[in-house]
């Protein structure tokens, strides 16, 4: 029926004969309706009955010419029932996919997959608010205060979400082809049917704005989740910038027409960092490029990780350790938490001489404490005892390094498990495993984290690294 309409009438105002707001998920607009309250509180439209409201944001429409009413495409795309959308009359072939993956081993398809399997109302509302947190959890938040109120986003996750709303709004639903939002440790990719209303040259310029689906663009505007238009692309590429990460790229198919927007997690190394690092360490022109891009984050995160350089540089976690190693050794970097999480920072060109006397009485009082290690271990392992006096626990203690490692992979084998999960099944410590065994087999890449890109996400799980867990 959809693809047949008058090509001059905007699509997403195209009232859908037969369909009625009984076809509209109560809970879509109930929560649409309080976010539209947070977003712009004291709006007019607030006070107004469904049916009105509807008609003011063009979920409801009545056409001037037929007199016809009932709810627009864009109502059913944004509130509508999963029945309702798929019928053969509306949208059958309806199809929002979020794909997500975020491991290393390739015969993990999916680590996380969001599409219509009737455990939810697949309309679009609903989409975006089971997505959006798994998009967003990817970056970190920013500790910022406006008007001394904390701020939660910053212009990175302010892009992320343009993007994101893009694909929703500019998306051909006459055509066949889903929506599809994937994920992976190099870059975000927003894919949507259609073609692009204006041309390449116009659409990386910014400032004009043709959107196929409008009013779904001011419903999602009503709620703060899309800028004006004409200011999206402007925002993405801006809010990327920010991040000093590579320039989003635009790709358009053909036959079936598609739009494809790829916001890449690779660095660039802006002249701005060039001048700060040249200022702190007079010449760095003779630095190889990985090490110019290591120092780099470091001076625009404040701190790095070999983790972090995994996603950055095209490096095994063995050649990033010894990359900044040499950059320690070289008094480029110092690690300031005694290598237990391995954090490194730029050590500045004042205090050079004395960070080097300190790194030497570091280096006697680290070797000092090896010998003390065993004793310290079990002064630990009688508090444990005698606070919990179970066998397992004693038994526990009696694992060498190796044999712990072994039992830790056992048990993450299968599934990714949360620090307290394993800290519970193997009888230890979550701050023992946090500050001693972890780190070193995340390093060693015998565990592989679920979330790699944000080290305190509250889901964060470890699994066996599929390489160690074949040999289990």
């Amino acid at each position: 029926m959809l693809a047949d309409s008058s090509a001059e009438l905007q699509r997403d105002s195209l009232v859908l004969e037969g369909f009625t707001i009984d076809d509209f998920d109560k809970t879509s607009v109930k929560q649409f309706r309080q976010l539209f309250v947070s977003s712009k509180p004291g709006h007019p439209w607030h006070v107004l009955d469904d049916i009105e409201l509807f008609r003011k944001i063009g979920a409801y429409r009545i056409d001037r010419k037929t007199k016809k009413e009932g709810i627009t495409l864009a109502g059913l795309l944004m509130f509508g029932k999963s029945d309702s959308i798929k019928e053969q009359d509306a949208l059958p072939d309806f199809f929002p996919d979020f794909r997500e993956r975020l491991s290393m081993d390739e015969k993990i398809r999916w680590t996380d997959r969001i599409c219509p399997d009737g455990t939810w109302e697949n309309n679009l509302f609903q989409f975006y608010l089971k997505v959006w947190p798994k998009l967003s959890s990817t970056l970190p938040k920013p500790f910022q205060l406006n008007k001394d109120e904390r701020v939660d986003e910053s212009p990175t996750h302010i892009a992320l979400r343009e993007a994101f709303i893009n694909a929703l709004v500019h998306a051909d639903y006459s055509l066949s082809g889903n929506i599809i939002i994937e994920i992976d440790t190099e870059k975000f990719m927003f894919s949507n049917p259609g073609t692009l209303l204006v041309s390449i040259y116009q659409y990386y310029s910014g400032g004009i704005s043709e959107c196929r689906n409008p009013a779904l663009q001011q419903m999602f505007m009503l709620i703060g989740r899309a800028e004006k238009a004409g200011s999206g692309v402007d925002k993405i590429m801006s809010g990327w910038q920010e991040s000093h990460w590579r320039r989003p790229y635009l790709e358009i198919e053909n036959q079936p027409d598609r739009i494809k927007l790829t916001l890449p997690m690779f660095s660039i190394i802006p002249e701005a960092v060039l001048n700060e690092l040249s200022t702190v360490f007079d010449d760095v022109s003779h630095l190889t490029a990985d090490e110019l891009t290591a120092l780099s984050f470091c001076q625009i995160e404040g701190s790095i990780s070999n983790q972090r350089l995994q996603y950055v540089l095209n490096m095994h976690s063995t050649d990033i350790t010894n990359l900044l190693k040499k950059l320690c050794s070289e008094n480029y970097l110092e690690s300031d938490n005694n290598g237990r999480w391995t954090i490194y920072k730029i050590k500045q060109k004042v205090d050079t001489s004395l960070t080097e006397v300190d790194t030497s009485i570091l280096d006697v009082d680290i070797q000092g404490a090896n010998n003390t290690k065993v004793d310290t271990l079990n002064t630990k392992v009688d508090t444990l005892n005698t606070k919990v006096d179970t066998s397992d626990n004693k038994v526990a203690t009696r694992y060498t390094k190796d044999e712990l490692e072994l039992l830790i992979m056992k048990v993450c084998k299968h599934d990714y498990l949360k620090m307290d999960e394993v800290a519970n099944q193997i009888g230890k410590s979550v701050d023992y495993l946090k500050n001693k065994v972890f780190p070193r087999m995340i390093k060693n890449e015998k565990l592989i984290k679920r979330f790699p890109f944000t080290h305190n996400h509250p889901e964060q799980g470890y699994k066996t690294n599929e390489e160690y867990a074949k040999q289990l």
